[in-house]
């Protein structure tokens, strides 16, 4: 038993696996990765890691989950690959430079940073849904410039803190592209897919997965893709309003505890 205990970090494999489930699932009903969940959680789980283990750790949930959800979502046929292949095209330079920046973030810096940013997070789920059905308009196609531009800038922020950045991606396919929400969601799934393998290829490079913890890592990912296909087939089903206003409310008090951690350790 005390073997088992340390190789979990004297965390129950449990807790892991509720912490996969829920990212996944969760994530996928709002079309994000899950890092707004694993990030805050492993910051608590794990003091004594970088902020790069800890990034790597939740972008491996992110491509995971995204993976997991977009075959789902192929077989629904909610995924606009044009436009998908273009937010990759536009993402894969950010996430690459956000995966090597993140080794030259001090552990505060990062820590209140993300705080702020689930903060943000949570501002943008409540306007994802309340947004209005979108009718796409093909007499007024949309400069495609400037939202891939944008793709780009959230990609390198959102691979340096390991999330997907979907919670962004969303209302820019949704306003910019006219796409509808659902297709939006699927679509963004698959973008982070993408992306996140990027930074995964870094951190890889960079030696940072031979330092985590195989047996947490592992549980994470799979409970993590089975929260994906529940949440890619449910959330279709679900209007949402209760789930995404209490799951704002977690993210801006973890934001808001994390933000106070930065600051006053």
């Amino acid at each position: 038993m005390q073997a088992l205990e340390s190789v979990f970090s004297g965390v129950s494999p449990t807790t892991y696996g509720i912490l996969g489930i829920l990212a996944g699932f969760l994530g996928t009903l709002v079309g994000a990765g899950g890092g707004f969940i694993i990030i805050p959680a492993l910051l608590s789980l794990w003091p004594e890691s970088s902020p790069a283990e800890i990034t790597a750790t939740s972008l491996l949930v992110v491509f995971f989950n995204g993976a997991s959800a977009t075959w789902v979502h192929s077989r629904q046929q909610r995924i606009d690959w044009r436009i998908g292949w273009l937010f990759v095209l536009a993402a894969v330079p950010g996430s690459f430079l956000g995966a090597t920046l993140v080794k030259e973030v001090p552990t505060a810096a990062f820590t209140g940073t993300f705080g702020v940013l689930l903060v943000v997070m949570a501002c943008g789920i409540l306007a994802k849904n309340r947004m209005p059905p979108v009718v796409p308009d093909a007499t007024s196609p949309p400069r495609a410039g400037p939202a891939l531009l944008l793709s780009g800038l959230v990609s390198l922020l959102a691979s340096a803190l390991g999330i997907g950045g979907g919670i962004f991606y969303v209302p820019v396919l949704v306003y910019w592209f006219h796409t509808s929400v659902h297709h939006a969601t699927a679509t963004s799934q698959f973008v982070m897919m993408l992306m996140s393998s990027v930074a995964i290829g870094v951190h890889w490079s960079q030696g940072v997965f031979q330092k985590l913890p195989v047996p947490p890592v592992a549980i994470l990912v799979v409970t993590a893709m089975i929260g994906a296909q529940l949440g890619a087939r449910v959330g279709p089903q679900l209007r949402g309003v209760t789930i995404v206003r209490g799951l704002s409310l977690v993210m801006v008090t973890l934001g808001i505890r994390l933000v106070l951690r930065a600051f006053f350790p």
